[in-house]
Protein backbone atom coordinates (compact mmCIF):
# COMPACT_ATOMS: atom_id res chain seq x y z
CA UNK A 1 0.00 0.00 0.00
CA UNK A 2 1.03 3.59 -0.62
CA UNK A 3 0.59 5.94 2.35
CA UNK A 4 1.24 9.67 2.33
CA UNK A 5 1.38 11.71 5.51
CA UNK A 6 3.42 13.70 7.97
CA UNK A 7 5.98 12.07 10.23
CA UNK A 8 3.58 12.40 13.17
CA UNK A 9 0.80 10.58 11.30
CA UNK A 10 2.83 7.56 10.23
CA UNK A 11 3.63 4.67 12.62
CA UNK A 12 7.38 4.71 11.84
CA UNK A 13 8.43 1.96 14.28
CA UNK A 14 5.75 -0.43 13.01
CA UNK A 15 6.72 0.26 9.40
CA UNK A 16 10.39 -0.39 10.07
CA UNK A 17 9.55 -3.65 11.87
CA UNK A 18 7.53 -4.79 8.84
CA UNK A 19 10.33 -3.76 6.44
CA UNK A 20 8.22 -1.11 4.75
CA UNK A 21 9.93 1.61 2.74
CA UNK A 22 9.88 5.15 4.15
CA UNK A 23 10.76 7.94 1.72
CA UNK A 24 10.90 11.65 2.42
CA UNK A 25 9.15 13.70 -0.26
CA UNK A 26 8.84 17.05 1.50
CA UNK A 27 9.11 16.56 5.26
CA UNK A 28 11.57 18.55 7.32
CA UNK A 29 12.37 15.38 9.29
CA UNK A 30 15.89 14.04 8.69
CA UNK A 31 17.03 10.44 8.58
CA UNK A 32 14.93 9.06 5.73
CA UNK A 33 15.88 8.65 2.09
CA UNK A 34 14.83 11.66 0.05
CA UNK A 35 12.80 11.27 -3.09
CA UNK A 36 13.52 14.29 -5.28
CA UNK A 37 10.31 14.85 -7.19
CA UNK A 38 9.69 18.55 -6.65
CA UNK A 39 10.79 20.50 -9.72
CA UNK A 40 13.44 23.09 -8.83
CA UNK A 41 11.44 25.70 -10.74
CA UNK A 42 7.70 25.29 -10.76
CA UNK A 43 6.00 26.26 -13.97
CA UNK A 44 3.73 29.29 -14.00
CA UNK A 45 0.51 27.47 -14.76
CA UNK A 46 -2.90 28.86 -14.13
CA UNK A 47 -4.78 25.67 -13.41
CA UNK A 48 -4.37 22.31 -11.77
CA UNK A 49 -4.84 20.27 -14.97
CA UNK A 50 -2.02 22.09 -16.77
CA UNK A 51 0.24 21.67 -13.74
CA UNK A 52 -0.51 17.91 -13.66
CA UNK A 53 0.33 17.59 -17.37
CA UNK A 54 3.57 19.58 -17.01
CA UNK A 55 4.53 17.60 -13.90
CA UNK A 56 4.04 14.24 -15.63
CA UNK A 57 6.07 15.48 -18.57
CA UNK A 58 8.83 16.62 -16.21
CA UNK A 59 9.02 13.18 -14.59
CA UNK A 60 8.80 10.97 -17.65
CA UNK A 61 10.90 13.03 -20.06
CA UNK A 62 13.93 13.28 -17.73
CA UNK A 63 15.92 10.34 -16.41
CA UNK A 64 16.65 11.76 -12.94
CA UNK A 65 13.04 12.40 -11.83
CA UNK A 66 12.03 9.15 -13.55
CA UNK A 67 14.55 7.30 -11.38
CA UNK A 68 13.10 9.05 -8.33
CA UNK A 69 9.53 7.91 -9.03
CA UNK A 70 10.87 4.39 -9.40
CA UNK A 71 12.05 4.62 -5.75
CA UNK A 72 8.33 4.63 -4.96
CA UNK A 73 6.96 2.30 -7.62
CA UNK A 74 9.55 -0.51 -7.58
CA UNK A 75 9.03 -1.39 -3.88
CA UNK A 76 5.25 -1.34 -4.46
CA UNK A 77 5.79 -3.71 -7.40
CA UNK A 78 7.81 -5.99 -5.10
CA UNK A 79 4.89 -6.07 -2.64
CA UNK A 80 6.28 -3.68 -0.04
CA UNK A 81 4.38 -0.87 1.64
CA UNK A 82 5.71 2.59 0.79
CA UNK A 83 5.28 5.58 3.08
CA UNK A 84 5.91 9.08 1.72
CA UNK A 85 6.67 11.65 4.38
CA UNK A 86 5.35 15.10 3.53
CA UNK A 87 5.09 18.42 5.29
CA UNK A 88 1.44 19.30 5.50
CA UNK A 89 0.36 22.86 4.86
CA UNK A 90 3.20 23.95 2.59
CA UNK A 91 1.39 25.07 -0.56
CA UNK A 92 4.30 24.32 -2.88
CA UNK A 93 4.62 20.72 -1.76
CA UNK A 94 0.90 20.16 -1.43
CA UNK A 95 0.57 20.87 -5.16
CA UNK A 96 3.39 18.48 -5.96
CA UNK A 97 2.12 15.80 -3.57
CA UNK A 98 -1.38 15.96 -5.01
CA UNK A 99 -0.12 15.86 -8.58
CA UNK A 100 2.21 12.93 -7.79
CA UNK A 101 -0.64 10.95 -6.20
CA UNK A 102 -2.90 11.54 -9.19
CA UNK A 103 -0.08 10.58 -11.56
CA UNK A 104 0.53 7.27 -9.76
CA UNK A 105 -3.19 6.52 -9.70
CA UNK A 106 -3.75 7.37 -13.36
CA UNK A 107 -0.59 5.81 -14.80
CA UNK A 108 -0.40 2.65 -12.71
CA UNK A 109 -3.92 2.30 -11.33
CA UNK A 110 -2.40 2.24 -7.84
CA UNK A 111 -4.53 3.81 -5.09
CA UNK A 112 -3.08 5.62 -2.10
CA UNK A 113 -4.05 6.85 1.33
CA UNK A 114 -3.38 10.36 2.56
CA UNK A 115 -3.48 10.34 6.33
CA UNK A 116 -3.51 13.15 8.85
CA UNK A 117 -3.45 10.97 11.98
CA UNK A 118 -2.35 7.41 12.68
CA UNK A 119 -5.98 6.42 13.23
CA UNK A 120 -6.73 7.36 9.58
CA UNK A 121 -4.60 4.47 8.32
CA UNK A 122 -6.56 1.62 6.75
CA UNK A 123 -4.30 -1.34 7.58
CA UNK A 124 -6.49 -3.64 5.44
CA UNK A 125 -5.89 -1.69 2.23
CA UNK A 126 -5.02 -4.17 -0.52
CA UNK A 127 -4.31 -1.66 -3.28
CA UNK A 128 -2.34 -2.87 -6.24
CA UNK A 129 -1.56 -2.13 -9.85
CA UNK A 130 -4.40 -2.22 -12.36
CA UNK A 131 -4.03 -4.59 -15.34
CA UNK A 132 -3.15 -1.68 -17.64
CA UNK A 133 -0.97 -0.15 -14.91
CA UNK A 134 1.20 -3.24 -14.54
CA UNK A 135 1.80 -3.27 -18.29
CA UNK A 136 2.91 0.36 -18.15
CA UNK A 137 5.06 -0.42 -15.13
CA UNK A 138 6.72 -3.29 -17.02
CA UNK A 139 7.72 -0.81 -19.75
CA UNK A 140 8.96 1.65 -17.13
CA UNK A 141 10.89 -1.15 -15.42
CA UNK A 142 12.74 -1.86 -18.69
CA UNK A 143 13.69 1.82 -18.95
CA UNK A 144 14.73 1.84 -15.28
CA UNK A 145 17.01 -1.19 -15.75
CA UNK A 146 18.52 0.33 -18.90
CA UNK A 147 19.32 3.58 -17.07
CA UNK A 148 20.80 1.64 -14.15
CA UNK A 149 23.03 -0.26 -16.58
CA UNK A 150 24.08 2.93 -18.38
CA UNK A 151 25.02 4.50 -15.05
CA UNK A 152 27.00 1.43 -14.02
CA UNK A 153 24.74 0.77 -11.05
CA UNK A 154 23.88 -2.77 -12.13
CA UNK A 155 25.39 -5.31 -14.45
CA UNK A 156 23.25 -7.93 -16.12
CA UNK A 157 25.06 -10.95 -17.47
CA UNK A 158 23.71 -11.66 -20.99
CA UNK A 159 24.44 -15.35 -20.41
CA UNK A 160 21.88 -15.39 -17.58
Amino acid sequence: MLIIGSYEAIPVTEIQEQHGVILNLSSLIEGFEKVHLAPSVQPELNDEKNFDIAYAEYIFSNDDPFMEIMKIMYPLYEGNDVYLLVSRGEDTYDIVTESLCKLIQQRYGYNYQIINYMCDLNRYDESGFSAAGIQIFDQDKERYIKIMQERGLIHIDPEG
